[in-house]
């Protein structure tokens, strides 16, 4: 999840797996190897290379993409992968088991162990498609959006679920909040659920916000440069909608979206020591019900916690007194 330790004392390890970039496409069964290194753009490619009417769901986020209503997310149409646990075995699907298998779609990277390659299903789509969008914005500000945007920008996410319709007032608060900002474009992007995602069971991969859900929403803070006033100006905004949404999104818990990492929710401490019972505050917002389940197979695959970041899954320990 980080490029730097959070414990500078403490020794660490980043794996770049950017030379593990092959997509092997097999036409017949529908479905494709594609080791980790590999860029979306590169599976498309190879998937179009080689058929006309085959495809994978995901998108450029990247799980998030335009079949998402149709077929799922992309760790919906994982078949097997290859993993490299902590004691350095490579196990496939059926080495690693169906709980470890079932946690490492969509459970949380860096967690359970390496995975090097994934196979995935591909799903038929229609040789031609027509699309379009539709943008409202004046020639000046796209200029200056795209400028800016060829520099290192920092960036702060959160995110939601909206179960009902937003009323007016909900809407008209996002939009003065726009005005709110003076540097950085502020971004709310919303992802329509529903389709596929409301008949996929809230617990078939560690994803569980799936039914009963209208769309994701995500608020987005951008800003340049190190001045702490423009930092805090903008964390000041994107935690003022945040709290302004309250009423309006899900809860008990407020839901999270697992791939927008919100730091502001609660971290693990740096040297492993984080309980499963501690972690269960932000755990809980992204994975809900599920987050148990993958403490548990955490605590079979990796006891101890060799795999690990600032919100990975902690093992599940459970004491002689019973708590945990």
């Amino acid at each position: 999840m980080s490029y730097i330790s959070s414990a500078p004392s403490q020794p660490f390890l980043l794996i770049d797996l950017i030379n593990l970039r092959n997509v092997t496409v097999d036409v017949p069964t529908k479905s494709a190897w594609v080791q980790a290194g590999a860029v979306l753009g590169e599976l498309y490619h190879s998937i179009a290379s080689a058929s006309g009417t085959l495809a994978f769901p995901a998108g450029i986020c990247p799980s998030y993409g335009m079949l998402l209503r149709k077929y799922g997310m992309a760790a919906d149409n994982v078949l097997d992968a290859r993993l490299v646990d902590a004691e350095g075995r490579i196990l496939d699907r059926a080495g690693m088991g169906e709980d470890v298998f079932w946690a490492i779609r969509g459970g949380g990277g860096n967690t359970y162990g390496v995975v090097v390659s994934w196979k995935v299903k591909l799903v038929p789509v229609p040789r031609r498609v027509t699309g379009f969008k539709v943008s409202k914005t004046s020639e000046g500000s796209l200029t200056k959006v795209i400028q800016r945007y060829q520099h290192f920008a920092k960036l702060k996410a959160k995110s939601d679920y909206v179960q009902r319709p937003l009323p007016v007032r909900a809407l008209q608060g996002i939009w003065r909040s726009f005005d709110q900002v003076e540097a950085g474009p502020p971004l709310v992007q919303m992802v329509p659920h529903g389709g596929r995602m409301s008949r996929i069971s809230n617990s078939s991969i560690p994803y569980p916000h799936r039914s009963g859900n209208i769309y994701k929403i995500q608020y987005f803070a951008s800003w340049f440069g190190e001045d702490k006033k423009v930092e805090k100006r903008h964390l000041h905004w994107i935690n003022g909608l945040y709290r302004f949404m309250t009423p309006y999104v899900s809860n008990n818990p407020r839901g999270a979206y697992p791939n927008s990492r919100d730091l502001d929710l609660g971290v693990n401490d740096p040297v492993g020591r984080t309980s499963y019972k501690q972690a269960r505050v932000w755990g809980e917002q992204y994975f809900k019900h599920n987050f148990e389940r993958l403490a548990r197979v955490k605590a079979a695959i990796d006891p101890s916690n060799f795999f690990r970041n600032e919100q990975s899954v902690p093992p599940f320990v459970r004491m002689t007194t019973g708590r945990v």
